[in-house]
């Protein structure tokens, strides 16, 4: 690959890089290690790296740096000898942590490119590579270059930051449309549910509702009161579960959603319209749940409720 730089004079420096993810079982475990030429790496990836953190990573072949939040997320500390079963097994002495200002990437490791290719005994290959452009220069066009060399040994895909990135976003797009699947069918199940679980304690209070009946209490008020009960208790299981998300949310737990192969997460958040409209979906789920169960107790003769008791 590094004869892109020789033979394209747009070419300022050209960076191979090594990409290990751990598999998407959850989006709290998923990390990223990018095995990258220790050297020259800062010139491509603009994190805030202390100076004697990078002379650290540079000073040893096993040696590693971790996303703040990574670290802080598996309680990591600098000069503590790390193994990730999750990755082949592989084990580095973490030198020191980093910030990235981007949301999209706080979920990397940085180690050199032949410790980690050695490490899955992969010598000499690369996931992608990083080209960095010499000032003035059209990206499309030196893409369009790169892909057309005849002096490759592997086809390539060659595409400006932009692009690479909107491929996560994509990703998103199409997790998006099978989430809104799944919540429609766990949304239809709830309402089984709702309804079945009024219609149970709508038949227990039978009698109670046969004395309500007597009382002068309409058929209306019945319905209403059994409604109301169901509302209020989606509601506060809404509620309840809002709360839970929100604290992963803040506490850092979850507070990105990783897209695969492409090493970039997208930021997490949640504001008060989204919850809004969350309850306020869940309190319809509550309400059009016990309809039927509580049209159907409205309706019981009061002789017959009342006679339930005996």
């Amino acid at each position: 690959m590094n004869q892109i730089g020789k033979l394209l004079p747009q070419v300022a420096e050209v960076m191979p890089v090594k990409l290990l993810m751990t598999a998407c079982g959850s989006t709290t475990d998923v990390m990223a290690i990018h095995g990258v030429d220790k050297e020259i790496f800062t010139s491509f990836y603009k994190y805030n790296i202390a100076p004697d953190v990078l002379a650290k990573l540079r000073a040893s072949k096993t040696s590693a740096i971790a996303e703040i939040k990574v670290a802080n997320r598996f309680g990591w500390k600098t000069g503590d000898f790390i193994t990730l079963e999750e990755l082949n097994g592989i084990s580095f002495t973490l030198a020191g942590t980093f910030k990235c200002e981007n949301a999209s990437q706080d979920n990397i490791i940085i180690a050199g490119r032949r410790f980690i290719q050695e490490a899955v005994d992969e010598q000499g290959i690369a996931n992608h590579v990083l080209v960095r452009l010499n000032p003035g220069a059209d990206p499309n066009t030196v893409c369009k270059e790169i892909d057309a060399l005849s002096s490759l040994t592997v086809d390539t895909l060659t595409q400006p930051e932009h692009l690479f990135l909107l491929a996560a976003i994509e990703q998103l797009d199409d997790l998006m449309r099978v989430s809104r699947i799944i919540i429609s069918i766990i949304l239809m199940v709830m309402l089984v549910a709702i309804g079945n679980a009024i219609s149970m304690g709508a038949r227990e209070r039978y009698p109670e509702m046969g004395v309500l009946r007597t009382l002068g209490f309409s058929k209306m008020a019945i319905m209403l009161l059994i409604i109301g009960e169901a509302v209020i208790y989606t509601l506060t299981g809404g509620i309840i579960g809002a709360l839970i998300v929100q604290g992963f949310i803040v506490s850092g737990i979850t507070d990105t959603l990783p897209t695969w192969g492409t090493a970039v997460s997208i930021s997490m958040t949640a504001d008060f319209y989204t919850w809004a409209v969350t309850l306020g979906i869940v309190s319809l789920a509550g309400f059009f749940g016990s309809i039927i169960p509580a049209w159907q107790a409205s309706r019981i003769n009061i002789c017959n409720a009342i006679r339930k008791s005996e």
